[in-house]
């Protein structure tokens, strides 16, 4: 009869609240690994934005320029030049007092500067010394005219260091994980499975009671962006060891580096003159390895993101428990109730 059935517990046998918890977390940590692996195998480039201090270099390139101007309207209204041999001179006069005077009490040396910069700043030289000028002229060339060519191949120069950074860094991320490839995988592996879940079943569902409204509402990413916000620190730490000869052997590095002794030598020139000391700036610090690897970290975890939203759109046949994982990243069926203990025994499988 039927209430002898019923008294023989015919009915469905459920999970407990924490077995189905273990249910999602193991599926959370599945479609963690599946991301994290794809990320790793993806051929998108891992940006690395420029740093900050790239706008340094760029305001002390202006700030010469506009330092050449000047220096050359200065050194023009005292009618200093460059005798045959560059060694600077006044034109008869009343003596130079006050600004115009520390300016002159560095011509020498501004001159010598020039000259050393000559041999590789050519073509602007040429501009200025036509065919035309006659012999006389180009045995007095203005201090001025040396001046300014020279300051202004210095900002030139920077100009070209950080096109040169900044075309390094388009590769720069996915070059130096590849070169740590194996290395970096292991590491997300340990963080994946050491990685707590709070309130699983709403980062894998979405709103109670989980069902296929819910599942369909919930973000994408939802998962991969809660493991980079608890662990993202955690896997910079890890990484930072990993990737430093590969960040220091990548050519991000040797640019920066070049970049930043042209901008410090650039930036204290600056600072010998009074008329340009207030474009002098402080100090730039920066670790590359440090930049780069806590750049890299929040790449990888945004190609996860995008890779567990094409899961979710079609979990079946992607994981190593198929029996399980399907099931948990669905909406079917909603968990008005919990999920069937069977599911609990294949959660292995």
């Amino acid at each position: 009869s039927n209430s002898s059935a019923a008294a023989m517990g015919c009915s469905t046998s459920r999970c407990t609240v924490e077995q189905q918890d273990e249910l999602f977390t193991i599926a959370a940590r599945e479609m963690l690994l599946l991301c994290m692996q794809a990320a790793l195998e993806s051929s998108a480039p891992l940006k690395i934005a420029a740093p900050p201090a790239v706008e340094n270099v760029r305001r002390t390139a202006l700030s010469l320029r506009s330092c050449a101007e000047m220096a050359g309207s200065l050194l023009g209204l005292s009618g200093v030049v460059l005798e045959d041999g560059g060694k600077a001179s006044s034109s008869p006069g009343p003596a130079p007092t006050g600004l115009l005077s520390g300016v002159l009490a560095k011509a020498s040396a501004l001159a010598e500067d020039a000259e050393r910069s000559l041999s590789s700043a050519v073509p602007e030289l040429a501009k200025v010394m036509k065919p035309t000028r006659s012999r006389a002229e180009s045995e007095s060339l203005t201090i001025e005219q040396r001046t300014q060519i020279a300051i202004s191949h210095i900002a030139d120069e920077l100009d070209r260091s950080v096109v040169a950074f900044e075309e390094s860094l388009k590769s720069a991320g996915r070059e130096i994980v590849a070169k740590e490839q194996q290395a970096v995988l292991d590491c997300y592996t340990g963080m994946i499975e050491k990685q707590n879940f709070l309130h699983v079943v709403f980062l894998v569902r979405g709103l109670a009671p989980h069902g296929p409204a819910a599942y369909k509402a919930c973000k994408g990413d939802a998962v991969c962006t809660f493991f980079t916000e608890k662990s993202g620190q955690r896997c910079m730490d890890s990484l930072m060891p990993l990737l430093q000869e590969a960040v220091e052997n990548h050519t991000i590095k040797k640019t920066w580096d070049e970049m930043m002794a042209r901008w410090n030598e650039a930036n204290n020139k600056l600072g010998e003159f009074e008329f340009s000391k207030g474009f002098q700036q402080e100090q730039i610090q920066l670790d590359m390895t440090d930049y780069a690897v806590k750049a890299i970290v929040p790449e990888i975890g945004l190609l996860m993101g995008k890779e567990e939203a094409v899961i979710r759109a079609n979990p079946l046949g992607r994981s190593r428990r198929p029996g399980t994982f399907a099931l948990c990243f669905s909406g079917d069926p909603p968990l008005h109730s919990r999920l069937p203990e069977a599911h609990y025994f294949n959660r292995t499988m």
